[in-house]
């Protein structure tokens, strides 16, 4: 049966929202304005011509769709808008000639119904999405593969950033990187220019650091957009304009326009960009703010009260909270606050004690044995053996201070291996709330890198020699302080407040056939001995 005929399947709920039909008159050279949201998406999508995939995003919440533009550029896919349960009929008349659909988000964005509704209709789908914005963000980015430039924004209180980046994002093909403004969420790539997007009230300098990044900031939102329109588009003859408040029609543009640049405006915002170029309504707004951008007025002053990258929107999932993530590279030193004293009556460890160590392992196999089960991957045993080669190897990089996978050591308890490292920061009293968010951190660090993901993903056996799949995390620190260098370890003298450990991490994967006989943590001579 033919798409069409099966359309009538699908839930085609459709609500009036805030965008109000403009008339198009001779003054205004051009505009992409539709009833609501929907159909504005869906006109600009009209205007891209032919195309056999589409990227859906949910138009009543665009945070898991910040980071959506770069794999539009990429796909040369519309960006069209459904309801968490229902394909509005804009969007649907859209879909007809569509082969595959990307779907941004997990279920709690996109339903499951929706996406059986277009599998029904025989399309295609796959689904990229995270447990919160930063983490669809990334997986986006898995999904644009090799790439030179990145985009950093805070994706709760940046949202206007990221959209100011949205189109460029969409021409280089370059994904934009959600944080939560005070932590990296992955790992740098050697080669990649980044761009951090907003003040430093939204982005801290220590994620700029970690990025190495050039930042593009402004005194507000519309400031920002102006900066990253000038140095992206200097030369662009035409600009597509949106507004800044509400941000969901300049998502949608964002791939139409990536070769012109978009100018996000409000009543009283910086204009002057435009000023003498060809321009582009997009989406319906006030008569008001559409006369003062074809009238080339002058910059006019700030907005009363206006205050610079103020939030836009509430997470897309109540649960939605940013969360603390590794800084997972020896690059530029951090400088945050101090973890908060322990509770009253919270225990605290000696930071390499047995007991501690095990708290952190067991919160680190419940995150591994989670992911292994949603990546359809079978169990494995977490096994003393790649625990005690872990820490060997652990133990050697903080006391010889080094950080690599060349370290010779002299008695390795594993013959063969796979083999993850980390190097960290764990800052405060060592507690089992500490214990949990550092095994927390170091997962995060692993699973968002791809080699160290496919290790912790690995699922093979040896038939032959009837081995299996085993491995083991261990951890080893060091009162330290930031002036030490994750490798070598050069004192220097730096001021502090409460006890910085250096952390370093090791994460074996191997087969019990690899595994020495007999080991001997006492034997200097012995794989298994584990001190010096």
């Amino acid at each position: 049966m033919k798409f069409k005929e099966k359309a009538s399947s699908l839930v085609l709920a459709a609500i009036m929202l805030t965008s109000s039909v403009m008339p198009v008159s001779a003054a205004r050279k051009d505009a992409i304005v539709g009833g609501n949201r929907y159909e504005t998406a869906g006109k600009i999508a009209d205007r891209m011509g032919s195309y056999n995939k589409a990227i859906l995003v949910n138009g009543n919440s665009i945070a898991d769709g910040l980071s959506a533009s770069s794999l539009a550029g990429k796909e040369n896919a519309p960006i069209l808008l459904v309801k968490k349960d229902s394909i509005p009929k804009e969007t649907l008349k859209r879909l007809y000639n569509v082969k595959k659909v990307y779907i941004i988000g997990k279920e709690g964005a996109i339903s499951q119904r929706v996406e059986k509704s277009l599998n029904q209709s025989g399309m295609a789908t796959e689904r990229i999405g995270g447990d919160d914005r930063i983490d669809t963000s990334l997986e986006v980015s898995r999904k644009i593969g090799n790439y030179s430039k990145a985009f950093v924004v805070n994706g709760y209180k940046g949202q206007a950033d990221a959209m100011s980046a949205a189109s460029v994002a969409a021409r280089e093909k370059a994904p934009i990187i959600l944080t939560n403004g005070k932590e990296i969420p992955t790992y740098t790539r050697s080669g990649v220019k980044y761009y951090v997007v907003g003040g430093d009230a939204v982005v801290n300098e220590y994620v700029r650091g970690r990025f190495n990044a050039e930042r593009l900031s402004g005194s507000n939102r519309y400031g920002t957009n102006k900066v990253v329109v000038k140095k992206f588009y200097p030369n662009s003859s035409k600009y597509y304009f949106a507004k800044g408040d509400e941000l969901v029609d300049a998502l949608t543009v964002s791939v139409l326009a990536k070769d012109n640049g978009v100018v996000l405006v409000s009543g009283n915002s910086d204009k002057s960009v435009m000023n003498n170029k060809d321009k582009v309504q997009v989406g319906g707004m006030k008569d008001s703010i559409v006369d003062s951008v074809f009238s080339n007025n002058p910059a006019p002053k700030p907005e009363p009260g206006e205050k610079p990258n103020k939030p836009e929107e509430k997470p897309n999932k109540p649960e939605e909270k940013p969360t603390p993530d590794p800084a997972p590279s020896p690059a530029p030193k951090p400088d945050p606050n101090p973890a908060p004293a322990p509770k009253p009556d919270e225990k605290t460890y000696d930071i390499n004690s047995p007991e501690f160590q095990s708290i952190v392992r067991k919160e680190f196999y419940r995150l591994l044995d989670a992911h292994r089960a949603a990546n359809g991957v079978v169990p494995i045993k977490h096994h003393w053996a790649c625990e005690e080669s872990s820490m060997i190897k652990s133990k050697d990089m903080i006391e010889r201070g080094y950080y690599g996978h060349d370290g010779y050591i002299e008695t390795p308890h594993i013959v063969g291996y796979s083999e993850n490292i980390a190097a960290d920061w764990y800052i405060g009293d060592v507690t089992e709330d500490g214990g949990k968010d550092l095994a927390r951190k170091l997962f995060t660090m692993w699973r968002n890198s791809k080699g160290h993901n496919e290790i912790m993903l690995k699922d093979s056996s040896d038939i032959v020699n009837n081995a299996s799949n085993i491995n083991g995390f261990s951890f080893y620190a060091k009162e330290s302080y930031y002036g030490d260098d994750f490798g070598p370890l050069t004192p220097r003298n730096s001021s502090r407040s409460g006890k910085i450990y250096m952390i370093k991490a090791t994460y074996h994967h191997t087969s019990t056939s690899d595994l020495w006989d007999t080991p001997d943590t006492t034997n200097p001579a012995s794989p298994g001995y584990q001190g010096k």
